[in-house]
């Protein structure tokens, strides 16, 4: 998988389609030379771009190293290479360190942890082989380590950089990336655009797609969190490639605090892409004889278009990045609380809810905020956490023992990172907040940020949360955080290093989770930020699912859902039936359309089903008991974009096992027209040697259903849905 040709200079590194080439360049840099379909070698010599180019700089005078006109694998500040540098450094006298230069490597089987970082994870007989280039600076001694993992079957390569100083003084990071590369920034004469998941809260991971021009374009986060705003991830691609065809070169940080990722493209005709922490706002003291480790990253290249990118990430963070006890596991479907009764509940109210969630099928109940301390709304309360006896005289074990006595699972909201201004814990210790110095700090949702760069706010927390996650018999625990962090400075750590603060809020988060589902192995964790506002890599490596979004209406989830789908699999989406009007968007929908949106993720329920009408119960139980039936398929089956919300009134997607033996189609309609009618969906997925039957028995051979497609219905009906399944067994 990773080889080095001595003769041609070159590092290899090979998946089983694809394969990744750097070049040593006058013994010193690194140049990045090709990342696409395998090639087993290439045979360009390094002088090719060695071009004396008016105003570029002789980085290895008199040798006639145009650094500036190559494209790199690392950039090296003050080299010539005015583009982002890979690292940037300073000697505690301030002079920066510019020197560093290739000097070995290391090729090791498997793959080693990140130690108190989120990475992609390694088990015993995978084919896995990690690549290690090592860079120095001979005058400063400090010690670069450029990690490439390849995962052969998955074709996927992860980055990440080690920094050392073996000096005896500090020095100063001033900016690290997680990855550097530069890339032709055309591919069969048509330039690369960016794609990207922007977006706000309730309308989160929405597909932007445009040309990249000259100069810098950046996806960021300055929010202590990775954000509704923007996902850390993007993809270069020319405007050709589709869903079905084309090529793609994308990028996904493991991280979910400040990040950046930005693309750089130059007079040369490339583009650098780089990756990682966000530099505004951050350094890092690193002390003498200590180290520092960026984040991963995940490099995905594709040739078989969108479709083929995302299912590549899908297998991938299904198999190699959530928790091992639930990356593969089928999810229960699930009742919350939430919309049904915000703050105004109790003990009866819930065991209500519960019961005839049971009566269709449904396998867990979990109750969501206020049930603790003095919170009947988000002004008080957050962060006491003891049971509010008034609402629940019986407390966690009396209302879960019940709950599991109607044969249900029972789960629990929690906001550890938070408090209200009421709270215990600030009163005895004020210093313990992020922002602590001012008088006055600024609140989100009436919410205070505890400092978990302080190492004794995370003992705390992890005292805490061990005795709430062991009252009751809990199975499921929704994990909140409902605001961005503004005062990213820590009272914990010295004037000189304030500016590591909110990358260590990170790591003490990191900690706290890790802990916590380490000690409760059974339960089943789901991230949550103001619905889909820190959906990462990060938090999925501790959370295996994450709540999507707080808009639950069933025509603007199928943006939401298409486009989380580009990176992120179904298993990890959230997706619930609210009430009508909707609590967000007052729209009103039919249940079906709601259900079989929600069906195309981890399916729950946000409301009282003592509430609604016979006919909508009659669809849900329907609905509960197809889910069930095909629930393997849809959770872990491959999913593929079949129409576009983004380009037009009808939206469809497919689940489809490996074998190509069964699928289910979905469709959805927007806005209905007079007349439209004759409407195919092609499904070039399916094996077209193989004769396909749907539920009704009815033959279709698989040629047919790839190059002609299944006829829909006339949909002359706003908000329509429906779907299809086929099998071939």
């Amino acid at each position: 998988m990773i080889r080095f040709e001595e003769d041609l200079e070159q590092f290899i590194l090979e998946t089983k389609n694809y394969s990744y080439h750097i070049e040593i360049l006058n013994n010193k840099y690194l140049r990045h030379i090709q990342w696409g379909r395998k090639i087993p070698q290439l045979n360009r010599p390094c002088s090719e771009n060695d071009r004396d180019l008016e105003y570029t700089v002789d980085i290895d005078f008199p040798n006639k190293v145009f650094i500036e006109s190559h494209p790199l694998e690392f950039g090296i500040e003050g080299s010539g290479d005015f583009r982002r540098p890979s690292v940037s450094l300073n000697s505690s006298l301030g002079r920066p360190f510019n020197d560093l230069e290739y000097f070995d490597y290391k090729i090791n089987k498997g793959k080693k942890k990140l130690i108190g970082l989120p990475s992609s994870r390694y088990n015993e007989g995978d084919l896995v082989e990690t690549l290690s280039i090592f860079l120095k600076d001979p005058e400063s001694k400090v010690l670069v380590e450029l990690l490439y993992s390849v995962f052969d079957d998955y074709d996927v390569i992860t980055r990440s950089m080690n920094i050392s100083n073996t000096s005896n003084e500090a020095v100063d990071i001033n900016s690290i990336m997680s990855f550097s590369l530069d890339i032709p920034s055309a591919t069969n004469g048509e330039d690369l655009g960016l794609i990207s998941l922007e977006g706000s809260w309730a309308r989160e991971r929405h597909i932007e797609r445009g040309p990249l021009r000259k100069g810098k374009t950046t996806i960021s986060s300055n929010r202590g969190i990775s954000s509704h705003i923007l996902n850390p991830f993007c993809c270069l691609a020319p405007k050709s490639t589709t869903e079905f065809i084309g090529e793609s070169w994308s990028f996904s940080l493991i991280y979910s605090g400040n990040f950046m990722l930005e693309m750089e493209k130059s007079f040369t005709n490339n583009i650098r892409v780089s990756g990682g922490i966000n530099p505004e706002n951050f350094s890092w003291t690193l002390e003498e004889n200590s180290s520092f480790q960026t984040p991963e990253a995940i490099l995905v290249y594709s040739d078989e278009g969108l479709n083929g990118m995302s299912n590549i990430y899908h297998k991938f963070l299904r198999d190699r990045l959530l928790p091992k006890e639930f990356g593969n596991s089928e999810r229960p479907i699930l009742i919350n609380n939430w919309e049904s009764t915000y703050f105004d509940f109790d003990h009866d109210k819930i065991i209500s809810i519960s019961k005839k969630a049971k009566e269709v099928g449904i396998e867990l109940c979990v109750l969501d905020d206020g049930w603790f301390g003095d919170r009947d709304g988000d002004t008080k309360g957050l962060g006491n956490w003891s049971v509010n006896k008034d609402k629940l005289p019986k407390g966690l074990e009396g209302l879960s023992s019940e709950i599991n006595q109607n044969s249900m699972k029972f789960g629990l909201w929690v906001e550890p990172e938070m408090v209200n201004d009421d709270a215990k814990i600030i009163k005895e210790h004020p210093d313990w907040l992020l922002g602590a110095y001012k008088e006055n700090p600024v609140r989100g949702r009436n919410q205070l940020v505890l400092d978990l760069a302080n190492p004794e706010v995370v003992d705390w927390l992890i005292e805490t949360f061990t005795d709430v996650f062991s009252w009751g018999n809990i199975s499921y625990i929704k994990w909140d955080m409902n605001r961005s962090i503004t005062e990213q400075f820590s009272e914990h750590l010295p004037p000189k290093r304030k500016k590591e603060s909110s990358h260590r809020y990170v790591l003490g988060l990191y900690r706290l989770m890790d802990t916590l589902v380490t000690k409760f192995p059974k339960i089943l964790f789901e991230g949550c930020s103001g619905g889909g506002g820190r959906f990462d890599p990060g938090i999925l490596f501790y959370m295996p699912q994450y709540w999507t979004s707080d808009n639950t209406d069933g025509i603007a989830r199928l943006k939401i859902q298409y486009g989380t789908s580009l990176v992120y699999p179904i298993i990890t989406m959230g997706a619930h039936v609210s009430v009508c009007p909707n609590h967000q968007l007052n729209r009103v929908t039919p249940m079906n359309l709601r259900l079989n949106a929600a069906m195309s993720g981890n399916l729950g329920f946000e409301l009282d089903l003592n509430d609604i009408q016979d006919s909508d119960l009659k669809i849900v139980k329907e609905g509960i008991d197809f889910y069930k039936k095909h629930r393997p398929l849809i959770q872990l089956g491959e999913f593929y974009r079949l129409r576009s919300p983004y380009n037009g009134e009808l939206t469809s997607w497919m689940f489809i096992n490996r074998e190509k033996t069964e699928f289910i189609l979905f469709w959805f309609v927007d806005r209905g027209e007079i007349s439209y009618y004759n409407q195919f969906i092609k499904l070039p997925y399916v094996d077209e040697n193989k004769n396909y039957r749907d539920i009704d028995e009815k033959s279709i051979s698989g040629r047919e259903l790839k190059f002609k497609g299944v006829k829909l219905p006339m949909l002359n009906n706003d908000n329509s849905s429906g779907y299809f399944y086929f099998n071939s067994k």
